[in-house]
């Protein structure tokens, strides 16, 4: 842990009133339980734990299998950080470990962040956000046309573009690797090997919940979801629904 108020790149920077407190909560208790300034706020001054220098460093891009990768070995700060959230926090005297991320189809990753949103989602916050923001009766052709119409629900963070968390300061891709969410089944295995994570990757949060009964994908959802995460689609590779 870095000293209090100070960041690990030797940068002074304001104390943070009640840090070692907030260590011991965020070490004892959910994470949903603790106000999500503070922990980001804290995050943010303290950088990462000095064990994930040691790396790999895996980038969560929310919807994506992240769940599952957790639990395979690999280092992480609590939250979805994007890669330059490292990149700012690495110490002078390290290399930058090899860093990784899952993306996903902008498509497929907008439906099931839906659906699992309007299922309550996991943590408190996320039933909040789905309970001020998701009609009972919505479909996700509803949704995509209530997005459209106001954008600043693409900052909550299962909605965010996956470029966000891929991209340094500069606006370049800046993760050494990016594994497709559809191709898990046969790369995940040997970049397990390579990395020393677990082979075999768990199923956690497969959708269930609110995801029984989808109606077919509007042809102006996918024209709005082609323009909303255009660049996702051209920067990951996949084609915009059709």
């Amino acid at each position: 842990m870095a000293k209090h108020g100070i960041l690990r790149n030797g940068t002074r920077a304001l104390a943070l009133k009640g840090v070692p407190r907030l260590v011991s909560l965020v070490t004892g208790i959910e994470r949903s339980a603790i106000s999500k300034p503070i922990l980001h706020g804290w995050l943010e001054l303290e950088g990462p734990d000095p064990e994930v220098w040691d790396g790999p460093i895996f980038i969560h891009v929310p919807k994506a299998a992240g769940s599952s990768v957790l639990r395979t070995g690999v280092k992480y700060t609590l939250g979805h950080k994007p890669v330059r959230y490292y990149l700012r926090h690495k110490p002078a005297d390290r290399a930058m470990p090899a860093t990784f991320a899952i993306a996903r189809d902008p498509m497929d990753r907008f439906v099931s962040a839906f659906y699992y949103l309007k299922g309550g989602g996991s943590t408190g916050q996320d039933r909040r956000w789905s309970q001020r923001n998701i009609a009972p009766d919505m479909t996700h052709n509803d949704f995509a046309e209530h997005l459209e119409s106001h954008p600043r629900l693409l900052r909550q963070m299962h909605f965010r573009p996956q470029a966000y968390m891929l991209k340094d300061d500069a606006g370049k891709i800046a993760v050494d690797r990016i594994l497709k969410f559809e191709m898990l089944d046969t790369d995940w295995p040997p970049f397990a090997r390579v990395h020393g994570l677990v082979e075999d990757l768990p199923r956690v949060n497969v959708g269930s919940r609110g995801s029984r009964v989808r109606p077919e994908t509007s042809d102006r959802t996918k024209e709005i979801i082609a323009r909303l995460y255009a660049e996702d689609f051209t920067i990951l590779g996949y084609a915009p629904p059709a």
